[in-house]
Order: structure tokens, then C-alpha cells, then sequence
């Protein structure tokens, strides 16, 4: 094959890569090297599954990665719970303590006062 050939081949392979079966079937009727045309619709088939395994993979990875979220989150959620309810029941623990010494502090001025009395 001559260059001119050569290049020919390669601009008819380019196309069709980039147009598809019209492309390819324009350059059949030709009869510009229907067989690299062929070669390559092999090539881009080849590539096609290494690219949709690739997808493939992408998406379990995602979806792997969307479920370690979805389980993360819901972990955070039950955490932040526990520590609100943790606070909570602080809170009315301090509050009832300080009602409690305050009874008791009534308590012990009376007492002092009656004992002075």
C-alpha cells in the first residue's frame, strides 16, 4: 500500500470510529481497505467492553460507597441522639439537684432558727 493509501486507510478508520456504521459502510462501498475499517470496529469493540467493565466497576464502587455513607450517617444520627438524651437527662438531673439542696437549705435555716429560738 502507498502512503497515500496509508492515509486514506487511516482518515477511513478515523471515521468510522467517529460516525459508525454509516461511516464504515461509505468506505466498503469504496472499497478503501475494508479490512483496516473492519480492524478498527474490532479495536473500538475491544475497547467498548474494557470500557463498560470499567463503568462497571465505577458504579459498584459508588454504590459501595453510597451504602458505607448511608450506614455512616445513620450511625451519626444514633450517636447524636444518645449524646442529646445524655444531655438532657443532665440537665434535669442538675436542675433537680438544685431544687433538692435548695429544700434542703430551707430546711437547715429553719432548723437553725428554731434552734435559736
Amino acid at each position: 500500500m502507498s502512503w497515500l493509501g496509508g492515509i486514506l486507510a487511516f482518515a477511513t478508520s478515523t471515521t468510522a470510529c467517529a460516525w459508525g456504521p454509516g461511516a464504515t459502510r461509505a468506505a466498503d462501498e469504496s472499497g478503501w481497505n475494508s479490512a483496516g475499517a473492519s480492524a478498527v470496529h474490532c479495536q473500538t469493540d475491544e475497547q467498548m467492553k474494557v470500557l463498560e467493565a470499567a463503568g462497571r466497576k465505577a458504579d459498584a464502587e459508588y454504590k459501595q460507597l453510597e451504602r458505607d455513607y448511608m450506614i455512616a450517617n445513620t450511625q451519626a444520627r444514633i450517636l447524636i441522639a444518645a449524646q442529646k438524651a445524655a444531655l438532657d437527662e443532665l440537665a434535669v438531673s442538675r436542675k433537680r439537684n438544685a431544687v433538692l439542696e435548695d429544700e434542703q437549705l430551707q430546711r437547715l435555716i429553719k432548723a437553725l432558727r428554731r434552734a435559736k429560738q
